[in-house]
């Protein structure tokens, strides 16, 4: 999901924030990766929001953003709202990235897209099986492509 990145603190049980660097390795926003729900969460704009998130944690406990992403947002993200983009829909687009994007991809994906979205957005990357083998990122974009398990008939899972 993110090719180039660093991890900047985990929870101690399998997830963690990152901060997303681009290729020509500037710092974009830093992200939620979570497991459990296999959500992904824009939690900050920047490091040094992300490092104000960290101090309002130590001042509202519970209230704040840290805590609020990391024990409700990922779980509502997951019952909720998947944050998919359909591809047939991505494909007839008026946003040419969007869409040139969409057309890259093969007809079994669905896009996840981030960009202009406010902190306590995401997606929910697990709905599609543990395989994270497949997805594709959008070179310089907060775009996803994740690949979407096509379901076998029992003939097709007998015979291939």
């Amino acid at each position: 999901f993110f090719p180039n990145s660093v991890k900047l603190a985990g929870d101690g049980l399998g997830n963690f924030w990152i901060l997303d660097v681009d290729k020509k390795g500037d710092w974009k926003s830093v992200f939620y990766v979570c497991h459990d729900p296999s959500v992904i969460v824009k939690h900050s704009d920047t490091l040094a929001q992300f490092i104000e998130h960290i101090s309002d944690f130590g001042k509202n406990g519970s209230n704040s953003n840290l805590e609020i992403i990391h024990e409700k947002t990922g779980m509502e993200i997951w019952s909720n709202d998947n944050g998919f983009i359909e591809l047939v829909n991505a494909r007839q687009s008026n946003d040419l990235t969007l869409k040139d994007f969409a057309l890259s991809l093969p007809d079994n994906f669905v896009i996840a897209d981030l960009r202009d979205k406010p902190n306590q957005s995401g997606f929910a990357w697990g709905k599609f099986g543990p395989n994270i083998d497949n997805v594709r990122r959008h070179e310089t974009e907060l775009i996803w492509g994740i690949e979407r398990n096509i379901k076998k008939g029992l003939l097709s899972k007998l015979f291939g």
